[in-house]
């Protein structure tokens, strides 16, 4: 089997994922605004739940029923029109840096599920980790991602046997770009020399002549050269058979020094909507402890020595009253 390597994106996509929950659950945010006209249009009144990984409104089940078996609410989303406001949906919302797969399609399939349930259902106030858990984005292999469309449904990850799998690996499947250069090259090569057969021999002219002559006239190798000079670079780590870790360590901290704007590390800040759950849950009777066990949070001792208080439950309590106080769609 292969092995899931750590990925830093697997815990921004969750963090995403939580931040559309919670605009989903306080009805306020972009992503309430865009989900509100969707659930308009298809007439769709959402069911107070975390729907269940085998629930037939799922996307990734449509396929595997007959249309003429399923009930009428059901079959209503089964349409191209509703995989196209899917579609629609995951490219207003989701930005490049949380796309998954190397066509954007592949990443609207993966998501697909996550966003289907946002429409269809809305996030019990005590299950709102839950709902964020839905759809879970699956790694991919580094050596196989798809380049054509094929059946994301029966593409399976690692042609490479034993190959590392990561979600969204920060990792670019290019084609050579001399290589891409020479077949430019070839093409207009071809081209240019059919062109100059066909219709330019015959009155006895050169194909190359004519082409120097239009450079020079319009100066288009100046403009051309202009324009090259302000295409931005790329900085990549290309890892050959003789390149080693090391090689790449030193090489991404020499990449991380020139962008100023990369985090510096420090206390992991609170999710807005792990906060929210927690005063949700305290506001249930829910006690310090119960709610550090659920998170896996330490627990310091009280003045009789119990271990019975938890600052980050306070913290996280704390701001979660505050988001909850300043929502502008309070539940009614």
């Amino acid at each position: 089997m292969s092995e899931r390597v750590p990925s830093s994106a697997d815990r921004r996509l969750q963090s995403f994922k939580c931040k559309l929950t919670l605009q989903l659950y306080l009805k306020d945010g972009p992503f309430w605004d865009a989900v509100q006209p969707l659930r308009d249009r298809w007439e769709i009144i959402p069911e107070d739940r975390v729907p269940g990984a085998r629930d037939r409104r799922l996307p990734h089940f449509y396929d595997r029923f007959e249309l003429s078996s399923l009930h009428q609410d059901v079959r209503a989303v089964t349409t191209r029109g509703w995989y196209l406001s899917l579609a629609k949906l995951h490219d207003a919302i989701v930005p490049a840096q949380h796309q998954l797969g190397s066509a954007r399609w592949i990443s609207q399939k993966f998501w697909n599920t996550f966003l289907a349930a946002c429409l269809l259902f809305d996030p019990p106030e005590t299950e709102l980790i839950e709902f964020a858990n839905l759809g879970p984005l699956p790694p991919v292999g580094f050596v196989n991602l798809p380049r054509a469309k094929v059946d994301i449904e029966t593409w399976t990850v690692g042609s490479v046997p034993d190959a590392p799998i990561m979600v969204n690996p920060p990792v670019l499947s290019q084609p050579d770009p001399e290589a891409l250069l020479e077949r430019e090259r070839w093409l207009w090569g071809a081209v240019f020399t059919e062109l100059g057969r066909r219709y330019l021999a015959p009155q006895g002219l050169d194909v190359d002549g004519v082409i120097e002559e239009i450079l020079d006239d319009l100066g288009l190798l100046e403009q051309y050269t202009a324009r090259s000079a302000t295409v931005p670079l790329r900085k990549l780590i290309p890892v050959e058979p003789s390149t080693t870790q090391e090689d790449v360590r030193r090489a991404f901290q020499m990449l991380a020094a020139t962008q100023p704007e990369r985090g510096k590390g420090g206390r992991p800040s609170i999710d807005p909507l792990v906060a929210v759950q927690c005063a949700i849950w305290k506001r249930s009777g829910w006690t310090d402890p119960v709610i550090a066990e659920r998170f896996g949070w330490s627990l310091r001792s009280d003045s009789y020595e119990r271990k019975r208080r938890s600052n980050q439950v306070i913290d996280h309590v704390k701001r979660g009253n505050e988001i909850l106080a300043g929502r502008k769609n309070p539940a009614e």
